[in-house]
């Protein structure tokens, strides 16, 4: 804020990064400044982008596994059925939390048995979706709400609200080490043992290329057996006759 366009530098740039404690966060603000700096350069404003010279802290990502069927089922069995089904529900579907915020009964299509998705809340403002191979179609099976209750749709409004609410009975309940973000990572390890191929996958996750598929969000999980793995079990064998 307090530097002119063309006084900024890569010294004055690595400073501004190596004070930005969060990698990921880091990472998000210099692919945008960087792209803004380049369109200056375009534009003839400055002669040359300073972020090429920035050197980012190295940072592990950190790694997110999911939940194991024993604690897929304590879930299900001890917290209060809003919170229990909400988790069902995104265990089953693989939707992003602010995705999920987002979805409203009109996204349903009952007769074709899926829902779409092409938009999501961040901050508690609705808005596009997280990238344009987000924007999807999720099948679903009639079993589904028996799990879920629709009314459910609507009754958070804030990612914060729902993470709040989650976190706080994950901790009453001693699950430790895992976010609600988590609930990503089951449906898609459980549908990956299931034998879904990893293109499927892939769109249903929303994901934009196949490495962060099966890189990142597909994990072995031990056999066992919860209400979210037999939901997964028939809407896999569902989707294999239409896909």
């Amino acid at each position: 804020g307090k530097y002119r366009l063309r006084e900024l530098n890569g010294e004055i740039l690595q400073g501004f990064f190596n004070g930005i404690e969060k990698g990921n966060t880091r990472k998000k603000i210099y692919t945008l400044l960087s792209a803004c700096l380049e369109k200056a350069v375009i534009l003839k404003k400055i002669e040359f982008n300073p972020c090429k010279v920035v050197e980012l802290p190295k940072y592990k990502a950190k790694k997110r596994r999911p939940f194991t069927y024993e604690e897929q089922n304590a879930i299900l069995r001890e917290m209060p059925a809003d919170v229990a089904q909400v988790f069902f529900f995104l265990c089953a579907t693989g939707l992003r939390a602010g995705e999920f915020l987002a979805l409203r009964k009109s996204d349903f299509f009952f007769e074709e048995h899926f829902f779409k998705v092409d938009s999501a809340i961040a901050a508690g403002i609705e808005g596009e979706t997280k990238t344009e191979t987000s924007n999807r179609i999720i099948y679903f099976t009639d079993e589904l709400f028996e799990y879920f209750d629709l009314n459910l749709l609507g009754k958070y409004k804030t990612y914060e609200g729902l993470r709040s609410a989650f976190t706080r009975l994950m901790k009453k309940y001693g699950i430790q080490g895992l976010s609600l973000h988590c609930t990503r990572h089951t449906f898609a390890s459980i549908c990956h043992s299931l034998g879904m191929n990893d293109k499927t996958l892939q769109s249903l996750l929303g994901h934009s290329t196949l490495a962060m598929t099966q890189d990142i969000y597909t994990h072995l999980l031990k056999k066992g057996a919860s209400p979210v793995r037999n939901y997964l079990e028939k809407l896999c064998t569902t989707i294999c006759t239409i896909i």
